[in-house]
């Protein structure tokens, strides 16, 4: 198997998911690199009957949409919109998931709250209605379309139907119940706002006479949120990946043939980190067919043998000729 960067500190129980925000974390890293490869953020426009867009406009974007090119200013805009929070949500992720593979878990927990409530919602919105999101973002006051002063209706309406465009089933209303229902006891509410104060006066989890916020914590306590950040951030997590996947493929207008691959990947991912009944033999006869060019040696290999168990089972996977090692989490183009 591929050498683990993994810290030893992490304990084993944990290492199975760690390793899937790691392959998220990998996927969405490509994600970015292959938007500034293919220039995803930006749109070719044929401007007809020789107009030439004044140099003293305020607003280019405006322009366009005014003289009949609004589907191209509002396509780029959605790349541009969904890039900028993609790059802004793995920032703090990445750091999240660091902290918490290193014990810091108060700190992984703080990390975690700006990109899961606020990021991950614009980013179902901009995949359920992007003209919408958009026109808000351009026109109106940004309190009109903040996230927090939103009802729980609101984010549950958008939360569905960004479920509705992914492939991999997902219950949305339990995912809204987790993120931003401050009386559910499954919710992450209590561990967000005492990982960021050492005193709480809400009366669903206020400080106890006596106590400091996680100050005093033992063990127990530590393994038990170690435990909920691994239960329940990678659930999140699942479904985040799926959202931006299915907001990329659209602007990369991926062909049939790319989205399967990468589903099966992904799928593979899923099951063996889930499903109590994996079964390599369901994806080696599917991998076992790609073929790669390392990096750094620039010879071809297929997946077969040990590197084909390395890609299965690890996040990394391992050239037969050089030992370059490669991310299995990427975005395959076909």
């Amino acid at each position: 198997m591929a050498e683990s960067f993994i810290s030893p500190y992490l304990p084993e129980d944990f290492i199975s998911k760690h390793k899937l925000l790691l392959f998220f974390n990998d996927i969405i890293a490509d994600i970015l690199i292959k938007a500034d490869e293919y220039d995803l953020s930006s749109k070719k426009i044929e401007i007809e009957n020789n107009k030439i867009i004044p140099d003293d406009i305020e607003s280019p974007l405006d322009w366009l949409i005014e003289n009949g090119y609004k589907n191209v200013a509002y396509d780029s805009t959605k790349a541009h919109v969904f890039f900028s929070i993609l790059t802004d949500f793995i920032y703090y992720m990445h750091e999240s998931f660091s902290c918490s593979e290193r014990g810091k878990i108060t700190v992984a927990y703080s990390i975690s709250r700006k990109p899961i409530k606020d990021n991950l919602f614009y980013l179902c919105w901009l995949l359920v209605d992007s003209e919408e999101l958009i026109t808000n973002i351009l026109y109106k006051k940004p309190q009109d379309f903040d996230v927090s002063r939103m009802g729980i209706e609101m984010k549950e309406d958008i939360f569905r139907k960004a479920g509705q465009k992914i492939e991999f089933p997902m219950d949305t209303d339990l995912l809204v119940d987790v993120i931003y229902n401050k009386a559910s006891s499954k919710g992450l509410s209590s561990i967000w706002d005492q990982s960021l104060h050492i005193i709480t006066a809400n009366k669903r989890y206020p400080t106890s006479v006596g106590n400091l916020n996680f100050i005093f914590a033992d063990e127990k306590v530590w393994q038990e949120h170690w435990k909920t950040y691994y239960d329940k951030i990678t659930y999140i997590m699942t479904f985040m990946i799926e959202v931006s996947i299915a907001l990329f493929e659209e602007i990369f207008n991926a062909d049939e043939d790319t989205k399967t691959i990468n589903s099966l990947v992904r799928n593979m991912k899923y099951d063996l980190t889930f499903s109590k009944e994996f079964n390599a033999k369901t994806y080696t006869d599917l991998f076992e067919v790609l073929s790669f060019t390392c990096d750094e040696c620039l010879k071809e290999y297929e997946l077969k043998n040990g590197v084909l168990m390395e890609f299965i089972y690890d996040y990394l996977f391992t050239c037969p000729y050089c030992s370059h090692m490669e991310r299995v989490g990427q975005y395959y183009i076909v």
